[in-house]
């Protein structure tokens, strides 16, 4: 995908759908843009409502590269840890395959060439100090914890954990552009995530710091507490 902010041309439904149709195309020009753009910004509002529920931090930058974006879909709970200028030591982010970096990622998300999108587990390298060597850490745990494959994840050579994902071009084309069923193929492979993420976390956790690890406790309460008074709010507005 581009990585410059672009202006979205109005392009008739129906050569949309011959886009999806013949997803041999995509590579070729701005009406890919077009429909990229459309189901990206869906499933993105998609991941925004299920992340609202867990009060996690979002950051939904894919389609937004102005002053201060980071360019990309990133998300993460409360109280996995920080660096001293405020950006996180470990998040999710939805990128495309690593080997597909100069595709389009409606590309990816179709499975095209067996380079599909994923959710991905970025750790900086400094979480845990310098005595902690990340990669190593992720490949051994990945190793340890078999229920991650079960689940789809994979593991690669450098230590990074991802959980592909892809929508079936077929389907999308029938649905195309309202793909609510193609929604719930998404949640599928988030739910997917949020089972590995209950292991995940713990791997996230036993790296801080000694010193830092005494405030875990306290971050989750204030997570819990902030969620509860969220809900408590929203039950007041009914």
């Amino acid at each position: 995908m581009s990585t410059t902010k672009t202006t979205t041309m109005s392009y008739p439904k129906e050569m949309q759908v011959f886009l999806l149709q013949n997803p041999g195309l995509i590579e070729t020009g701005s009406l890919t843009c077009a429909v990229e753009n459309t189901i990206f910004t869906a499933i993105h509002e998609r991941l925004a409502k299920k992340l609202e529920r867990l009060n996690w931090e979002l950051r939904c930058d894919a389609y937004n590269y102005g002053e201060g974006s980071c360019g990309e879909t990133m998300f993460a709970p409360l109280h996995w840890p920080k660096n001293k200028d405020g950006s996180r030591q470990a998040y999710y982010r939805i990128k495309e395959s690593p080997d597909a970096r100069n595709c389009w990622w409606l590309s990816c998300l179709l499975g095209l060439n067996e380079k599909p999108m994923c959710f991905e587990l970025y750790i900086d390298k400094r979480l845990g100090g310098p005595r902690v060597n990340v990669k190593q850490r992720v490949q051994d745990f990945y190793a340890q914890t078999p229920v991650l494959q079960e689940l789809g994840y994979i593991c690669s050579d450098n230590g990074v954990l991802r959980l592909p994902f892809m929508f079936d071009a077929a389907k999308l084309a029938e649905e195309y552009p309202d793909i609510r069923k193609q929604l719930l193929v998404f949640e599928g492979y988030f739910d997917k995530l949020m089972k590995g993420h209950e292991h995940i976390d713990k791997l996230i956790l036993s790296m801080k710091p000694q010193n830092a690890q005494q405030s875990t406790q306290q971050d989750v309460k204030q997570d819990v507490k902030q969620s509860t008074q969220q809900d408590a709010k929203k039950d007041a507005k009914k």
